[in-house]
């Protein structure tokens, strides 16, 4: 039996479209009809009747679902957005997390389903590739600090390739020429973005780091992930000459660059400055000097999912946010 997303994928449109044209709803192209209809005709697809009438009943309630956000003290932010947003536009907001449980989450969604919720937000814990389930899929749906691995679904994610950029640019205007970048995992979306915003942008100032100052502080080793933070800041603390500044792939490396430095006898920002990203309440501003750092747009990014969601927009491809840069005490200026 053919699904919506068995036409989705022949008519070459999102399974949100094909929502769309099945309901009947005005805002598609009469092209993109004619080809989800094409699509539909072909593939003897019989919509859910069920289904579409229980769509059309409003019950004003929002369904987020989540892989780990409830329960990390940075990205929980997106559901304080997204509740938010659903309170300012009158609607009630049900979270429930799956814990990475594709058959716990297959359930959920089916339970918000039959609850008749207006559709949902799926937000992750880190910017990743994700494989919704099949009945998910079929729903209106928003991706929030994700994309799909799969059909082409709207998503909001934070914009990684600028902020390398930013970050770059900000180190430049202060001064610095040796500026040393410290990533997370390598095939991390947010870690390769970011070294390409860097990069690209310390190459138009003629600044490109060599090869063994573009380092990360965690890899994948026999299948595991691995700090190695200690060996590759000690790498980077004996180069000759020395960086001036580390941009630090988050918050917690950059903590650990703090540790480090104090063993090493380096002071903060007079020898080495450093700036993280994260913005995380428990530890850029706490740690002295207080940390310069660069906001993950976490509220944002799920305050404007449900305000999308509630107005349908379902032609939204990808919405990157910018993160906004937090400045304290530990980047020096060089005259």
């Amino acid at each position: 039996m053919s699904t919506m997303k068995d036409v989705a994928k022949l008519a070459q449109v999102s399974v949100m479209t094909v929502s769309r044209v099945i309901n009947n709803e005005s805002n598609v192209k009469p092209e993109t009809r004619d080809k989800v209809m094409s699509a539909i005709r072909e593939l003897h697809y019989q919509p859910n009747n069920a289904a579409r009438m229980m769509r059309g009943v409003q019950s004003n309630t929002i369904a987020l679902i989540t892989d780990e956000v409830i329960t990390t003290p940075y990205s929980v932010n997106i559901i304080s957005g997204a509740q938010a947003a659903a309170r300012s536009l009158g609607k009630l907001l049900l979270v429930a997390s799956t814990e990475k449980n594709r058959i716990f989450e297959e359930k959920t969604v089916n339970e918000f389903v039959e609850r008749r919720v207006e559709g949902f937000v799926y937000a992750t814990m880190y910017h990743q590739a994700v494989t919704l389930t099949e009945v998910l899929e079929n729903q209106p749906v928003i991706l929030v600090n994700c994309v799909s691995a799969g059909s082409p679904l709207p998503s909001i994610v934070p914009n990684e390739y600028l902020l390398g950029i930013q970050a770059a640019e900000y180190c430049v205007k202060q001064g610095h020429k040796r500026i040393a970048l410290l990533g997370l995992l390598p095939h991390n979306i947010a870690t390769k973005q970011r070294l390409a915003g860097s990069l690209a942008t310390l190459k138009r100032y003629g600044l490109t780091p060599p090869a063994h100052w573009q380092r990360h502080a965690h890899q994948v080793v026999n299948g595991q992930e691995t700090n190695c933070l200690e060996a590759e800041l000690k790498a980077l603390v004996e180069s000759d000459p020395r960086p001036s500044v580390i941009l630090c792939g988050n918050d917690d490396v950059a903590m650990q660059c703090y540790f480090e430095f104090h063993r090493y006898g380096l002071r903060i920002p007079e020898d080495i400055s450093l700036i993280g990203v994260d913005n995380s309440i428990m530890i850029s501003p706490r740690l002295v000097p207080g940390l310069t750092t660069f906001e993950i747009p976490y509220f944002e990014m799920g305050f404007r999912a449900v305000k999308y969601l509630v107005d349908q927009r379902f032609s939204l491809e990808q919405e990157k946010v910018s993160y906004p840069l937090v400045e304290r005490d530990s980047v020096a200026t060089i005259l």
